[in-house]
């Protein structure tokens, strides 16, 4: 198997990624408002779309990486940046009152269990719904790692496709219980650490994963290419059943309560686009090459995402409070946090994180550089 990799930036990832925290922070911020509701209504997407980029990602920086290389590289960069968030959100959640996030729609949790579980990114609890995500990105770590140990890239074949033998049937219970209406029982995985066995959320890292694999090969045996095409049809039963699961809980619009068919066509189509210029970033890096200036402006973007996806949904409530108070519309208020936000993610990506992990670097002993560079992290 060839693992030849793209030598130059591939700046698709990081416009995808940021486009996708700019979505999820838009929805976080506005469906539980009725004048507000329409305004980002399929932005949940955003998050199945970080988990393709994370299967692309992972498997580019563990490639070539050792096992303890790959978890420094990873430690490194998921644990920094959450403690820096955590103390932006847990300094908020202890001077602001607990009303105005209630206003806002985002569930909040201010306890100091909540804020352990936030920085060790695992628990039953954190200290906002955005951590979800982050107990199913390590366990996604944990399989690779586990491939690395057991022969490195020649085992990530496998991995994905049991990502998807064992994501696929899921999915197809989990939709067909929701149109049913019949309890999924110990199944129900909700949003809580059961979801890091992989069987929901598998499908889109193994996307991402053929994805890399697609461009490292160039082509796939016929196996792989029905595993793909199931991955595929899989995401698409797992966004209708997100779509069935949270329906009921959007505000109502001008227009009435939104539909499922709505949210599913709508859905659906941001995520192909998306998925869509993911695969054909990684197929063309090498033709699609901005110059210096729009490389390290796109780069900052994609290194923001992280802390700007910890931080939107407290940080966010919080300038919207404030700009209401002070006269503005939802509209306007909506407008005047995104700013506000992403100054402070560029600070901790900026600045922070990278003070933070020399730290981390000097004090373990880690010294020189960590695998995988060449796509963005």
């Amino acid at each position: 198997m060839s693992t030849e990799r793209p030598s130059s930036y591939v700046v698709g990832l990081d416009l995808v990624r940021f486009a996708c925290t700019l979505m999820v922070c838009v929805f976080h911020l506005s469906w539980h408002k009725a004048e507000m509701v329409t305004a980002m209504p399929f932005g949940w997407i955003g998050v199945q779309v970080f988990f393709v980029i994370s299967g692309v990602v992972i498997a580019n920086s563990a490639a070539r990486a050792s096992p303890l290389q790959f978890l420094k590289s990873r430690f490194l960069r998921l644990y920094p940046a959450a403690w820096l968030a955590a103390v932006v959100n847990f300094g908020l959640l202890l001077s602001v009152p607990l009303t105005v996030f209630g206003a806002a729609g985002v569930w909040v949790d201010p306890t100091s269990r909540a804020l352990w579980y936030s920085l060790v990114l695992g628990g039953t609890t954190f200290l906002t719904s955005a951590y979800w995500t982050l107990p199913i990105e390590l366990a996604f770590y944990g399989l690779i790692l586990l491939a690395i140990f057991g022969g490195g890239v020649r085992r990530f074949l496998p991995v994905a496709r049991l990502l998807v033998l064992a994501s696929v049937p899921y999915c197809i219970l989990l939709s067909r219980s929701l149109v049913a209406d019949f309890e999924l029982g110990w199944f129900e995985f909700g949003y809580g650490p059961k979801n890091m066995f992989l069987l929901r959320h598998g499908i889109y890292f193994a996307i991402g994963m053929y994805f890399w694999l697609l461009n490292s090969q160039r082509r796939l045996a016929l196996l792989d290419r029905v595993l793909l095409a199931l991955a595929l049809l899989g995401a698409g039963l797992e966004i209708f059943a997100r779509a069935m699961q949270i329906v009921g809980s959007y505000a109502p619009g001008p227009a009435g309560p939104m539909s499922v068919g709505f949210l599913v066509s709508g859905a659906l189509a941001i995520f192909a686009v998306l998925a869509a210029i993911i695969y054909l970033s990684l197929r063309h890096a090498r033709d699609w090459v901005p110059g210096p200036a729009v490389a390290r402006t796109v780069r900052s973007l994609g290194l923001l995402t992280y802390p700007f996806y910890l931080i939107h949904e407290i940080l966010g409530a919080t300038v919207l409070h404030a700009a209401q108070q002070r006269g503005l519309g939802p509209a306007g208020a909506l407008l005047a946090a995104l700013p506000v936000i992403g100054a402070t993610a560029w600070l901790i990506a900026m600045h922070g994180e990278p003070l933070l992990r020399r730290a981390i670097e000097r004090l373990l002993g880690w010294q020189g550089r960590t695998a995988g560079a060449t796509l963005p992290r």
